[in-house]
Parts: C-alpha cells; structure tokens; sequence
C-alpha cells in the first residue's frame, strides 16, 4: 500500500505547474532509507534582487530496503530518474 500511495504522490508532482519536480533521490543509512522529492533548482540564473515564492515540494519518506527496491521498479516502469546515495559520516 505505501508503495501505491508514493506513486500516486509522485504522479501529483510530476503534473505541478509551480515546481518542476526532476525526480526521487534516497538516502540508504544502514538499515533506513530516507526517500526527498527533487526539484529543478530555480535559484540558478535568476535576478538575485527579485523576491521570489519558493513552493513546498513533498516531506521526506522513510522506508526499509525491502520497500525502497519495490518502488525503484516502479520508478523504472515509469522511466522516472532517481538517485542512491550511500553517504558515510564520521
């Protein structure tokens, strides 16, 4: 079901008209794996002496391995572009 429910929000994303959302990218920390919403960045190029409304994207999601190899299949039917990223910290 969870997996159901994050397509369904990316589809909400992809379809934005305020954010052009670029795809998924996942943090693995051990056994947790925490999912952002990635967005194109509007700051590059713009007149820095404009104001400007920088809409909210998606909250983070967490998940386990096992649920993050399921939704990258799903990602993959739908030729959606993500990231894994596998960071260690001292």
């Amino acid at each position: 079901m969870k997996i159901e429910q994050i397509m369904s929000k990316v589809k909400n994303e992809m379809i934005r008209s305020d954010k052009m959302f670029t795809g998924i990218e996942f943090n693995v920390r051990g056994e947790q794996v925490v999912m952002n919403y990635v967005y194109a960045d509007y700051s590059s190029g713009a007149d820095t002496n404009t104001d400007m409304y920088m809409p909210h994207g998606e909250d983070p999601v967490f998940l386990n391995e096992e649920e993050m190899n399921m939704l990258l299949g799903k990602l993959r039917e739908k030729n959606i572009d993500y990231n894994i990223r596998k960071d260690e910290f001292i």
